[in-house]
């Protein structure tokens, strides 16, 4: 191996992000990764990366493309949502994603809770996969929070805490 390896820090120095954000992409299969040992985690730079180019080639449109597209253009309430309330500082407002989903509730009116119901229903219809769920809800919708979990699971069970 000629490459040097980068810590989960050095990789979010190279792209913008926290140490946190980091692991927490890490740990929901978005950013690629390894472990040497239980507690040694490496980032080869090859696949940062590739992983990189597959970011920019998500959100650029390719003309005559059957792609996806910008997730905030076709889900614009979602993005007010996420954007608005899983911000970068959302544990200043609440300790966990139930917290910030009862502030959300609290200041949303009845028919703003109803269009991102209907349209994480139409995020989950598009059948992403994990990986593509993490980096679009962080890089599109400007979700700030990546559960430790299934994103999938816990945009079903977001839909379903509001109502």
């Amino acid at each position: 191996m000629s490459e040097r390896l980068l810590t989960a820090r050095e990789v979010g120095e190279l792209v913008g992000l926290s140490t946190e954000s980091v692991l927490r992409r890490y740990r929901a299969g978005a950013i690629p990764g390894f472990r040497l040992g239980s507690n040694v985690l490496r980032f080869a730079p090859s696949e940062i990366a590739a992983w990189l180019e597959s970011c920019r080639r998500a959100t650029t449109p390719v003309l005559g493309s059957s792609s996806v597209g910008s997730l905030a253009d076709q889900f614009p309430e979602l993005r007010e949502f996420f954007g608005g309330y899983f911000h970068q500082d959302w544990d200043i407002d609440a300790r966990d994603d139930d917290g910030v989903i009862r502030l959300y509730l609290r200041e949303a009116s009845p028919e703003d809770v109803a269009a991102v119901r209907r349209q994480l229903h139409g995020l989950l219809e598009l059948g992403l996969s994990e990986a593509e769920l993490a980096d679009r809800l962080y890089s599109d919708l400007g979700s700030y929070y990546l559960p430790t979990d299934g994103i999938a699971d816990w945009l079903r069970s977001v839909r379903e805490r509001l109502g």
